[in-house]
């Protein structure tokens, strides 16, 4: 017997009432439709790491202590030669109007550099009004870079590159408001510097974020829409009838109408991790239809009534769907035990996504059945064209290697899981923000330039807090700002010490600190004058390689941390949280997996009532996972945090084909002996299996067209689980049931 759980019920219900399941259908969709006009987009990836361990903590502290109060844009601008009297009047020309951009609340470039006040107070610009010739603009660069507060933060060494921070007002955070703002900024440089021989790229916060949003927005449509004629073109191939096609494409396009409207309704926005969920509901109802179709043209082919044979699918077919949803939902469940809010969030969403693909399936394939085809007549029924003819071969050459060879297979797919599941303990965790930015985008790139021209595109913080509130930064600050701009790799550090170097120590900042830029102080000092913070800029590398570096920063100022007790100093910010949280994430989710497999696994024994069949599984659905992590440790390579997420989303749907095999199993058992039965089995199951994989990885491989590298990669790898997880069912778990069978009869063939 088979336990589904009763869900594939809700089948026979929609058979007996077709009109009015279809009409809840029809209203639920409206429902979503609706939703979908609320659908937001969020591109900031930086809350996937809010873990318990102390650099997150501090990176909390100091957003509340330094709360954000707008937006930045940092235009980067290049030039091939240092700067001439033409190009650095353009860039003055530029700052000037980007001040008149809506929205716009202050702009820092090397013209806001300043003197050092004199004895009345005026601190005139470094670069005057009048620029001098030309044969004095090359020691005006230099002395502009040897200002405290210029080089290596808006200045190149090589003079050829300098920064433009352009500070907007909070805004409502929408694709919409922050296009129409940088496509302002735009069009005042197209205005200003034609024929300039400057180069400028709009990079930081605000731009990465609308690239990142972009690409979200792309993707919703992009994807879903190739992914969803790509396997409906699989489902015409091994149908070769539109009216199957039409069947088995409808319940997909609702379910992802229900993701995705239930996004819009509940407030949910679409993240760089989220957005893969649309195309994966697509692409898993699509084969829990095409299962279902197939058992339904089985019988029409045969000459039965169509709606005898809907109720027959229905009862052999449902409960092997239910099963597979309910494993791919205790997969997708898992990762609620990360503890990152992000991946909790995506985990939730995950298992309400594959339930909606379930029931869309279950309810759309018997309504639409019954009210779409006609029962064959003897001279309608047709041979099997040539595609369906392949896969009856390959069924057949897959049970023949199996029979012959049951006892190599096992051996060598035991030994291959030994091997790997060490790979798999042993492979280390990494993280690159970088993955989730597009590799054609400006914005990127300009990451590279800053890193080459400025020495560092990263950057975090120290935070120093103390109890009492002090108009002056603690010696205990003052001394780790100079041991820390010293240390190898450090760009430059910038903090209330940096201001002090500029006024010369010898006036009261407070008098000459409104002449910086407008926000500067509260940039450097909390309101309460209790907690200070230093900005660092160290160059961008992988989360491995900046924790490296920042342990290292870490220890230098431990003696600093000893000799001021009550002075309380940590490290934060978004890079530096990355960094240490990573490990902490991806190793949560591995463990997350680990659970995943055994639940899973024991939910197959349930299914069936068999421990035996439970403990068989195990082998053929651990062996994808193991081999890709082999794959990762021999090549020098590590999980990063989307390749578990893609292990664990592909494991659920991988265990899918063990379920059908063992349900088709179950069924053929009824009337014969295990041989007979599992070479039945196969030769039924076999051929919509690799059908199912061909639609499953045609489905998921349009990721490839995605313009995040993040998403591209979680393709990649659900691809390859599924690929492996394919030829483990067939071939594998087959295999070892014709061993212990043998075994069981002590050892006869």
């Amino acid at each position: 017997m088979r336990f589904g759980f009763g869900l594939e019920k809700i089948g026979l219900v929609c058979l007996r009432w077709p009109l009015a399941a279809l009409s809840v259908v029809i209203i639920s969709a409206l429902v979503a439709v609706y939703g979908l006009t609320k659908l937001e987009f969020d591109g900031d990836p930086g809350e996937i790491f809010r873990a318990n361990n102390e650099v997150s903590h501090a990176t909390d502290r100091q957003k509340l202590a330094f709360p954000s109060t707008g937006e930045q844009l940092v235009l980067l601008i290049e030039s091939q030669t240092s700067y001439s009297a033409k190009q650095l009047e353009i860039i003055r020309g530029i700052h000037l109007e980007v001040q008149f951009v809506e929205g716009v609340t202050g702009v820092t470039s090397i013209f806001s550099a300043r003197e050092r006040a004199d004895k009345d107070g005026n601190s005139p610009t470094i670069i005057p009004a009048d620029l001098p010739e030309p044969a004095q603009i090359y020691p005006l660069l230099q002395k502009l870079y040897g200002h405290k507060l210029v080089g290596d933060l808006l200045l190149s060494k090589d003079l050829t590159t300098s920064l433009m921070i352009i500070a907007f007002k909070k805004g409502d955070g929408s694709f919409e408001g922050t296009e129409k703002s940088l496509n302002e900024v735009q069009a005042v440089i197209d205005l200003v510097s034609p024929g300039s021989g400057l180069e400028f790229v709009q990079t930081g916060p605000m731009a990465i974020r609308h690239d990142v949003l972009k690409s979200l927005n792309q993707d919703v449509h992009m994807l879903n829409a190739i992914g969803a004629i790509m396997a409906a073109l699989v489902c015409f191939i091994f149908f070769r009838n539109i009216w199957y096609v039409l069947i088995s494409a409808i319940p997909p396009l609702i379910a992802v109408l229900w993701i995705l409207g239930s996004f819009g309704l509940t407030g949910q926005p679409v993240t760089a991790m989220n957005n893969v969920l649309p195309t994966l509901v697509l692409v898993i109802a699509f084969c829990d239809a095409l299962h279902m179709m197939q058992s339904i043209r089985r019988q029409v082919d045969m000459g039965g009534d169509v709606r005898q044979a809907v109720r027959k699918a229905i009862i052999d077919v449902g409960p092997a769907c239910a099963m597979t949803s309910l494993t791919t939902m205790v997969a997708c469940s898992s990762l609620m035990l990360s503890s990152s809010n992000a991946v909790r969030d995506f985990g939730a969403s995950g298992a309400v996504s594959v339930f909606f693909a379930f029931i869309a399936v279950i309810t759309m394939v018997p309504i639409l059945s019954v009210l779409i085809l006609k029962t064959k007549e003897p001279e309608d029924i047709k041979p099997k064209d040539w595609f369906n003819r392949q896969l009856d071969h390959v069924s057949n050459m897959t049970w023949r290697l199996v029979e012959n060879h049951n006892g190599k297979i096992v051996l060598v797919s035991l030994v291959a899981l030994v091997i790997t599941t060490f790979a798999y303990f042993n492979t280390e965790t990494n993280y690159d923000y970088r993955n989730y930015l597009g590799k054609a985008s400006p914005a990127n790139h300009a990451i590279d330039k800053i890193d080459k021209k400025f020495g560092g595109a990263d950057i975090f913080n120290i935070l120093v807090e103390t109890d009492t509130p002090s108009k002056q930064p603690p010696k205990a600050m003052v001394e780790a700002h100079r041991l820390i701009e010293k240390l190898d790799g450090v760009r430059a550090v910038f903090s209330y010490v940096s201001a002090q170097d500029w006024a010369g120590g010898k006036e009261k900042l407070d008098d000459v600190i409104d002449q910086l830029p407008p926000g500067f102080k509260r940039n450097i000092v909390s309101a309460d004058n209790k907690t200070w913070l230093m900005t660092v800029y160290i160059p961008n590398r992988t989360a491995a390689e900046t924790r490296g570096m920042l342990d290292v920063i870490n220890k230098a100022i431990d003696p600093i941390r000893a000799q001021y007790p009550n002075i309380k100093m940590a490290i934060s910010g978004g890079i530096a949280r990355s960094a240490y949280s990573s490990p902490l994430v991806i190793g949560g989710l591995k463990f997350s997996l680990g659970v995943a497999v055994v639940i899973t696994i024991l939910m197959v024994g349930i299914f069936v009532r068999s421990f035996r069949f439970a403990l068989l599984s195990a082998v053929p659905n651990l062996l994808p996972l193991t081999l890709v992590a082999g794959g990762l440790y021999f090549s020098g390579n590590t999980f990063s945090l989307i390749a578990v997420l893609a292990l664990t989303i592909a494991f659920g749907i991988a265990i899918d084909n063990t379920i059908h095999v063992v349900n088709r199993l179950q069924i053929e058992r009824e009337k014969l002996d295990m041989r007979e039965a599992l070479s039945v089995s196969i030769q039924k199951v076999a051929p919509v299996l690799v059908a199912a994989t061909m639609l499953l990885a045609s489905g998921i491989a349009v990721t490839r067209f995605s313009r995040l590298p993040s998403i591209q990669e979680f393709g990649m790898y659900m691809t390859i689980i599924l690929v492996l997880a394919l030829f483990a069912s067939i071939i594998v778990l087959p295999a070892m049931i014709l061993m212990t069978e043998r075994f069981k009869r002590g050892g006869e063939k």
